[in-house]
Protein backbone atom coordinates (compact mmCIF):
# COMPACT_ATOMS: atom_id res chain seq x y z
CA UNK A 1 0.00 0.00 0.00
CA UNK A 2 1.71 3.10 -1.38
CA UNK A 3 3.36 5.35 1.44
CA UNK A 4 2.04 2.90 4.13
CA UNK A 5 3.48 -0.58 3.65
CA UNK A 6 6.92 -1.45 1.38
CA UNK A 7 8.97 -4.20 1.05
CA UNK A 8 11.41 -5.24 4.17
CA UNK A 9 9.67 -1.91 5.99
CA UNK A 10 8.45 -2.42 9.33
CA UNK A 11 4.86 -0.72 9.61
CA UNK A 12 3.35 -0.14 13.56
CA UNK A 13 -0.31 -0.12 12.74
CA UNK A 14 -1.99 1.41 16.19
CA UNK A 15 -5.80 1.53 16.65
CA UNK A 16 -8.47 1.75 19.49
CA UNK A 17 -9.96 -1.71 20.32
CA UNK A 18 -13.25 -2.36 17.94
CA UNK A 19 -12.22 1.03 16.26
CA UNK A 20 -11.66 -0.40 12.57
CA UNK A 21 -8.70 -1.98 12.20
CA UNK A 22 -9.50 -5.45 11.46
CA UNK A 23 -12.01 -3.81 9.05
CA UNK A 24 -9.52 -1.90 7.11
CA UNK A 25 -7.23 -4.70 7.28
CA UNK A 26 -9.58 -7.23 5.77
CA UNK A 27 -10.41 -4.96 3.09
CA UNK A 28 -6.33 -4.26 2.36
CA UNK A 29 -6.27 -8.13 1.82
CA UNK A 30 -8.32 -7.97 -0.68
CA UNK A 31 -6.86 -5.38 -2.44
CA UNK A 32 -4.18 -7.14 -2.52
CA UNK A 33 -5.46 -10.22 -4.29
CA UNK A 34 -5.19 -8.01 -7.61
CA UNK A 35 -3.76 -4.86 -6.88
CA UNK A 36 -6.92 -3.11 -6.46
CA UNK A 37 -6.75 0.92 -4.50
CA UNK A 38 -7.57 0.88 -1.26
CA UNK A 39 -8.82 4.29 -0.49
CA UNK A 40 -7.06 5.94 -3.44
CA UNK A 41 -3.81 4.28 -2.24
CA UNK A 42 -2.25 2.10 -4.99
CA UNK A 43 -1.53 -1.36 -3.95
CA UNK A 44 0.75 -4.11 -5.09
CA UNK A 45 -0.77 -7.89 -5.94
CA UNK A 46 1.12 -10.42 -3.88
CA UNK A 47 0.76 -13.19 -1.08
CA UNK A 48 -0.08 -12.09 2.12
CA UNK A 49 0.53 -14.50 5.85
CA UNK A 50 -1.70 -13.15 8.78
CA UNK A 51 -0.49 -14.55 12.01
CA UNK A 52 -3.41 -13.81 14.61
CA UNK A 53 -5.20 -14.19 17.79
CA UNK A 54 -8.72 -14.27 16.72
CA UNK A 55 -10.11 -17.97 15.69
CA UNK A 56 -10.44 -19.74 12.56
CA UNK A 57 -14.11 -19.42 12.06
CA UNK A 58 -13.75 -15.55 12.40
CA UNK A 59 -11.50 -15.93 9.46
CA UNK A 60 -13.54 -18.00 7.34
CA UNK A 61 -16.50 -15.78 8.13
CA UNK A 62 -14.46 -12.86 7.34
CA UNK A 63 -13.48 -14.79 3.93
CA UNK A 64 -16.77 -15.42 2.95
CA UNK A 65 -18.01 -11.93 3.53
CA UNK A 66 -15.04 -10.08 1.77
CA UNK A 67 -14.32 -12.94 -0.46
CA UNK A 68 -10.41 -12.84 0.37
CA UNK A 69 -8.56 -15.24 -2.17
CA UNK A 70 -5.73 -17.88 -1.89
CA UNK A 71 -3.41 -15.29 -1.71
CA UNK A 72 -4.26 -15.31 1.94
CA UNK A 73 -2.54 -18.10 4.20
CA UNK A 74 -3.96 -17.56 8.12
CA UNK A 75 -1.93 -18.93 11.37
CA UNK A 76 -4.53 -18.79 13.98
CA UNK A 77 -3.61 -19.16 17.42
CA UNK A 78 -0.14 -20.13 17.05
CA UNK A 79 0.36 -20.55 20.65
CA UNK A 80 -1.47 -22.24 23.63
CA UNK A 81 -0.21 -19.55 25.94
CA UNK A 82 2.15 -17.00 25.97
CA UNK A 83 5.51 -18.51 24.29
CA UNK A 84 8.80 -17.56 26.15
CA UNK A 85 12.12 -16.22 24.09
CA UNK A 86 13.11 -19.40 22.74
CA UNK A 87 9.87 -20.73 21.19
CA UNK A 88 9.02 -17.33 19.76
CA UNK A 89 12.37 -17.19 18.19
CA UNK A 90 12.11 -20.17 16.38
CA UNK A 91 8.43 -19.44 15.59
CA UNK A 92 9.73 -16.19 13.81
CA UNK A 93 12.74 -18.38 11.92
CA UNK A 94 9.96 -21.13 10.54
CA UNK A 95 7.69 -18.10 9.30
CA UNK A 96 11.04 -16.51 8.04
CA UNK A 97 10.95 -20.12 5.98
CA UNK A 98 7.89 -19.73 4.72
CA UNK A 99 8.33 -16.38 3.39
CA UNK A 100 10.99 -17.76 1.11
CA UNK A 101 9.75 -20.96 0.37
CA UNK A 102 6.28 -19.62 -0.18
CA UNK A 103 7.05 -16.20 -1.69
CA UNK A 104 4.99 -13.99 0.89
CA UNK A 105 5.04 -10.19 0.28
CA UNK A 106 3.38 -8.97 3.45
CA UNK A 107 3.24 -10.39 7.14
CA UNK A 108 1.15 -9.45 9.60
CA UNK A 109 1.12 -10.18 13.04
CA UNK A 110 -2.64 -9.60 14.48
CA UNK A 111 -2.41 -8.31 17.73
CA UNK A 112 1.62 -8.42 18.37
CA UNK A 113 1.04 -7.74 22.40
CA UNK A 114 -1.20 -10.95 22.74
CA UNK A 115 1.12 -12.85 20.30
CA UNK A 116 4.38 -12.33 21.15
CA UNK A 117 6.66 -13.73 24.60
CA UNK A 118 6.76 -10.14 26.49
CA UNK A 119 5.34 -9.89 29.33
CA UNK A 120 6.03 -6.35 30.16
CA UNK A 121 4.90 -3.94 27.56
CA UNK A 122 6.71 -1.15 29.04
CA UNK A 123 9.91 -2.64 29.83
CA UNK A 124 12.16 -1.91 26.71
CA UNK A 125 14.60 -4.69 26.73
CA UNK A 126 12.01 -7.32 26.65
CA UNK A 127 10.33 -5.63 24.13
CA UNK A 128 13.57 -5.35 21.95
CA UNK A 129 14.61 -9.00 22.69
CA UNK A 130 11.12 -10.09 20.66
CA UNK A 131 11.38 -7.57 18.07
CA UNK A 132 14.86 -8.35 17.08
CA UNK A 133 14.15 -11.64 15.72
CA UNK A 134 11.80 -10.25 12.69
CA UNK A 135 14.60 -9.16 10.81
CA UNK A 136 14.63 -12.27 9.58
CA UNK A 137 11.42 -12.14 7.96
CA UNK A 138 12.47 -8.94 6.32
CA UNK A 139 15.81 -10.66 5.46
CA UNK A 140 13.74 -12.07 2.47
CA UNK A 141 12.40 -8.33 1.27
CA UNK A 142 8.43 -8.97 3.30
CA UNK A 143 6.81 -6.34 4.58
CA UNK A 144 6.23 -6.57 8.57
CA UNK A 145 2.70 -5.29 9.60
CA UNK A 146 2.39 -5.11 13.39
CA UNK A 147 -0.59 -4.22 14.68
CA UNK A 148 -0.76 -3.12 18.35
CA UNK A 149 -3.10 -1.35 20.42
CA UNK A 150 -3.53 2.23 22.24
CA UNK A 151 -2.44 3.27 25.45
CA UNK A 152 -4.98 4.13 27.54
CA UNK A 153 -6.36 8.26 27.01
CA UNK A 154 -5.09 10.07 23.74
CA UNK A 155 -1.43 10.71 22.90
CA UNK A 156 0.27 13.12 20.23
CA UNK A 157 3.05 12.95 17.66
CA UNK A 158 3.27 8.74 17.30
CA UNK A 159 3.27 7.92 21.15
CA UNK A 160 -0.52 6.74 20.74
CA UNK A 161 1.06 2.97 21.08
CA UNK A 162 0.66 1.00 24.35
CA UNK A 163 3.94 0.37 26.30
CA UNK A 164 7.74 0.82 25.99
CA UNK A 165 8.48 3.46 23.45
CA UNK A 166 10.84 0.65 21.96
CA UNK A 167 8.59 -0.45 19.97
CA UNK A 168 7.84 2.51 17.49
CA UNK A 169 11.06 3.43 17.62
CA UNK A 170 11.82 0.23 16.04
CA UNK A 171 9.62 0.08 13.43
CA UNK A 172 10.48 2.34 10.22
CA UNK A 173 6.82 3.82 9.53
CA UNK A 174 3.76 4.40 12.43
CA UNK A 175 0.68 4.50 11.17
CA UNK A 176 -2.53 5.72 14.12
CA UNK A 177 -5.98 5.35 13.13
CA UNK A 178 -8.56 7.30 14.86
CA UNK A 179 -12.19 7.68 14.94
CA UNK A 180 -13.27 11.28 12.86
CA UNK A 181 -15.53 12.17 15.43
CA UNK A 182 -14.92 9.99 18.80
CA UNK A 183 -18.39 11.56 19.93
CA UNK A 184 -20.39 9.78 16.94
CA UNK A 185 -20.25 6.06 17.27
CA UNK A 186 -22.06 5.78 14.22
CA UNK A 187 -19.18 7.82 11.92
CA UNK A 188 -17.91 5.78 9.61
CA UNK A 189 -14.90 8.09 8.89
CA UNK A 190 -11.40 7.60 10.00
CA UNK A 191 -7.92 9.76 10.35
CA UNK A 192 -4.63 7.78 9.77
CA UNK A 193 -2.29 10.05 10.83
CA UNK A 194 0.96 8.67 10.11
CA UNK A 195 5.00 9.46 11.00
CA UNK A 196 7.53 7.95 8.88
CA UNK A 197 11.27 7.57 7.46
CA UNK A 198 9.99 8.06 4.05
CA UNK A 199 8.38 10.83 2.13
CA UNK A 200 6.24 8.80 0.35
CA UNK A 201 4.14 8.55 3.47
CA UNK A 202 1.02 10.70 4.32
CA UNK A 203 0.97 12.51 7.22
CA UNK A 204 -3.01 12.71 7.35
CA UNK A 205 -5.32 10.72 5.63
CA UNK A 206 -9.32 10.49 6.32
CA UNK A 207 -11.34 7.66 4.90
CA UNK A 208 -14.67 7.58 4.70
CA UNK A 209 -16.19 3.52 4.57
CA UNK A 210 -19.37 2.04 3.22
CA UNK A 211 -19.84 -1.32 3.87
CA UNK A 212 -21.51 -1.73 0.12
CA UNK A 213 -18.09 -0.02 -1.65
CA UNK A 214 -15.42 0.11 0.89
CA UNK A 215 -13.75 2.81 1.35
CA UNK A 216 -12.88 6.27 0.28
CA UNK A 217 -10.22 8.79 0.62
CA UNK A 218 -12.12 12.03 1.79
CA UNK A 219 -8.52 14.40 2.36
CA UNK A 220 -7.22 15.86 5.42
CA UNK A 221 -9.29 16.65 8.48
CA UNK A 222 -8.82 20.01 6.92
CA UNK A 223 -10.17 19.24 3.71
CA UNK A 224 -13.42 17.37 5.53
CA UNK A 225 -13.06 20.03 7.26
CA UNK A 226 -13.81 22.77 4.72
CA UNK A 227 -16.24 20.68 3.17
CA UNK A 228 -18.87 20.11 5.99
CA UNK A 229 -18.65 24.16 5.69
CA UNK A 230 -19.28 25.26 2.80
CA UNK A 231 -22.25 22.37 2.41
CA UNK A 232 -23.46 24.73 5.67
CA UNK A 233 -23.08 27.83 3.75
CA UNK A 234 -24.56 26.74 0.54
CA UNK A 235 -27.53 25.13 3.00
CA UNK A 236 -27.42 28.52 3.94
CA UNK A 237 -27.75 30.69 1.18
CA UNK A 238 -30.81 32.11 -1.26
CA UNK A 239 -31.06 31.68 -4.54
CA UNK A 240 -31.83 35.26 -5.32
CA UNK A 241 -28.55 37.02 -5.81
CA UNK A 242 -30.35 39.99 -5.26
CA UNK A 243 -31.18 39.43 -1.63
CA UNK A 244 -28.26 37.85 -0.90
CA UNK A 245 -26.46 37.29 2.65
CA UNK A 246 -23.28 39.05 3.75
CA UNK A 247 -20.40 36.92 5.61
CA UNK A 248 -22.25 38.52 9.20
CA UNK A 249 -26.10 37.67 8.44
CA UNK A 250 -24.24 33.76 7.29
CA UNK A 251 -22.75 33.35 10.71
CA UNK A 252 -25.74 34.80 12.37
CA UNK A 253 -27.85 31.65 10.88
CA UNK A 254 -24.87 29.12 11.56
CA UNK A 255 -26.68 25.97 12.00
CA UNK A 256 -26.45 24.34 15.48
CA UNK A 257 -23.65 20.92 15.67
CA UNK A 258 -21.03 22.55 12.80
CA UNK A 259 -18.28 24.71 14.63
CA UNK A 260 -18.91 28.27 14.30
CA UNK A 261 -15.81 29.75 12.10
CA UNK A 262 -14.87 32.99 11.75
CA UNK A 263 -15.48 35.35 9.46
CA UNK A 264 -11.98 35.16 7.79
CA UNK A 265 -12.50 31.57 7.47
CA UNK A 266 -16.13 31.74 5.91
CA UNK A 267 -14.89 34.53 3.54
CA UNK A 268 -12.08 31.97 2.31
CA UNK A 269 -14.32 28.83 1.94
CA UNK A 270 -16.85 31.37 -0.23
CA UNK A 271 -13.59 32.59 -1.87
CA UNK A 272 -13.14 28.62 -2.88
CA UNK A 273 -16.73 28.32 -4.89
CA UNK A 274 -16.99 31.66 -5.80
CA UNK A 275 -18.24 32.17 -9.62
CA UNK A 276 -18.83 28.16 -9.53
CA UNK A 277 -21.67 27.41 -6.69
CA UNK A 278 -22.07 30.89 -5.12
CA UNK A 279 -22.70 34.18 -6.63
CA UNK A 280 -21.80 37.41 -5.78
CA UNK A 281 -23.05 41.46 -5.90
CA UNK A 282 -21.90 44.21 -4.11
CA UNK A 283 -18.70 45.99 -3.92
CA UNK A 284 -17.38 45.35 -0.58
CA UNK A 285 -17.16 48.33 0.77
CA UNK A 286 -19.16 50.37 3.47
CA UNK A 287 -22.63 50.67 2.47
CA UNK A 288 -22.36 48.06 -0.18
CA UNK A 289 -20.93 44.81 1.36
CA UNK A 290 -20.55 41.39 -0.59
CA UNK A 291 -23.69 39.28 -0.76
CA UNK A 292 -23.51 35.86 -1.31
CA UNK A 293 -26.57 33.57 -3.06
CA UNK A 294 -26.14 30.24 -4.87
CA UNK A 295 -26.12 29.70 -8.74
CA UNK A 296 -29.45 28.59 -9.83
CA UNK A 297 -28.24 25.59 -11.67
CA UNK A 298 -29.21 25.97 -15.68
CA UNK A 299 -27.48 29.49 -14.78
CA UNK A 300 -24.06 27.54 -14.06
CA UNK A 301 -24.23 24.64 -16.30
CA UNK A 302 -24.45 27.65 -19.37
CA UNK A 303 -22.36 30.15 -18.78
CA UNK A 304 -18.56 30.39 -17.60
CA UNK A 305 -16.77 31.98 -15.02
CA UNK A 306 -15.62 34.57 -17.25
CA UNK A 307 -19.20 35.93 -18.01
CA UNK A 308 -20.44 36.05 -13.97
CA UNK A 309 -17.57 37.99 -13.21
CA UNK A 310 -19.13 40.65 -15.74
CA UNK A 311 -22.17 39.92 -15.14
CA UNK A 312 -24.26 41.52 -12.38
CA UNK A 313 -27.66 41.67 -12.70
CA UNK A 314 -30.54 38.80 -13.60
CA UNK A 315 -31.35 40.38 -17.24
CA UNK A 316 -28.29 39.55 -18.27
CA UNK A 317 -27.46 36.54 -17.11
CA UNK A 318 -30.78 35.54 -18.62
CA UNK A 319 -29.55 37.00 -22.06
CA UNK A 320 -26.17 34.34 -21.56
CA UNK A 321 -28.56 31.77 -20.63
CA UNK A 322 -30.72 32.02 -23.47
CA UNK A 323 -31.06 29.25 -26.84
CA UNK A 324 -29.46 31.21 -29.10
CA UNK A 325 -26.18 31.54 -27.32
CA UNK A 326 -26.03 27.69 -25.99
CA UNK A 327 -23.24 25.60 -27.34
CA UNK A 328 -25.02 23.60 -29.97
CA UNK A 329 -24.90 19.74 -29.95
CA UNK A 330 -22.60 17.95 -31.94
CA UNK A 331 -23.98 16.47 -35.37
CA UNK A 332 -21.43 14.38 -36.48
CA UNK A 333 -21.69 11.08 -35.29
CA UNK A 334 -19.24 8.71 -33.62
CA UNK A 335 -17.33 6.70 -36.00
CA UNK A 336 -17.13 3.53 -34.03
CA UNK A 337 -20.14 3.80 -32.18
CA UNK A 338 -20.70 4.57 -28.63
CA UNK A 339 -17.57 3.15 -26.32
CA UNK A 340 -18.65 1.36 -22.66
CA UNK A 341 -15.57 1.85 -20.02
CA UNK A 342 -16.08 -0.83 -17.55
CA UNK A 343 -14.22 -0.84 -14.47
CA UNK A 344 -12.91 -3.72 -12.51
CA UNK A 345 -14.95 -4.90 -9.44
CA UNK A 346 -13.05 -5.73 -6.60
CA UNK A 347 -16.38 -7.82 -5.49
CA UNK A 348 -15.04 -10.23 -8.32
CA UNK A 349 -12.47 -11.83 -6.20
CA UNK A 350 -15.44 -12.91 -4.42
CA UNK A 351 -15.18 -16.22 -6.23
CA UNK A 352 -11.75 -16.53 -5.51
CA UNK A 353 -10.77 -19.93 -3.82
CA UNK A 354 -10.86 -19.36 -0.27
CA UNK A 355 -7.72 -18.68 2.29
CA UNK A 356 -5.94 -21.41 3.06
CA UNK A 357 -4.68 -22.35 6.79
CA UNK A 358 -1.19 -23.29 7.22
CA UNK A 359 -0.83 -26.29 8.96
CA UNK A 360 2.89 -26.44 8.39
CA UNK A 361 3.85 -24.90 11.49
CA UNK A 362 5.50 -26.52 14.34
CA UNK A 363 3.36 -28.26 17.06
CA UNK A 364 3.25 -25.20 19.42
CA UNK A 365 2.96 -22.71 16.00
CA UNK A 366 1.68 -21.76 12.42
CA UNK A 367 3.52 -19.60 9.96
CA UNK A 368 3.55 -17.45 6.41
CA UNK A 369 5.18 -14.81 4.16
CA UNK A 370 6.36 -11.68 1.93
CA UNK A 371 9.08 -10.53 -0.65
CA UNK A 372 11.04 -7.35 -1.65
CA UNK A 373 14.38 -5.37 -1.39
CA UNK A 374 14.56 -2.64 1.27
CA UNK A 375 16.13 1.12 -0.44
CA UNK A 376 15.07 4.94 -0.34
CA UNK A 377 12.33 4.77 -1.79
CA UNK A 378 10.51 1.32 -0.86
CA UNK A 379 8.37 -0.40 -3.00
CA UNK A 380 4.59 -0.21 -2.09
CA UNK A 381 2.91 -3.49 -1.30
Amino acid sequence: MKGYIAAAVFTLFTGLWKGGKTTFLAHLLRALAKGLSLGGLATTACRVLVITEESESIWKRRRDDLGLGDHVEIISRPFLGRPDTATWTKFIRHIAELVKDRHFSLVVFDSLPNLSPVKDENDASEAIAALMPLYAVTKFGAAVLLVSHPRKGDATEGQATRGTGALPAFVDIIVEMRRYDPERHTDNRRVLRAYSRYEETPAELVLDYDPATGYRAAGTQADVTADGRIAAMLALLPLDCEIGMTIEEILAKWPPGIPTPGAATVKGDLATVLWTRVDRTGSGVRGKPFRYARYVLDWVDNSTPEDRKRIDSPQDRKAITSPSDSIPASSTPLEDGPVRIESGDASASANADAPVVSDSAPPTENAGTRSGTNTDTPEAA
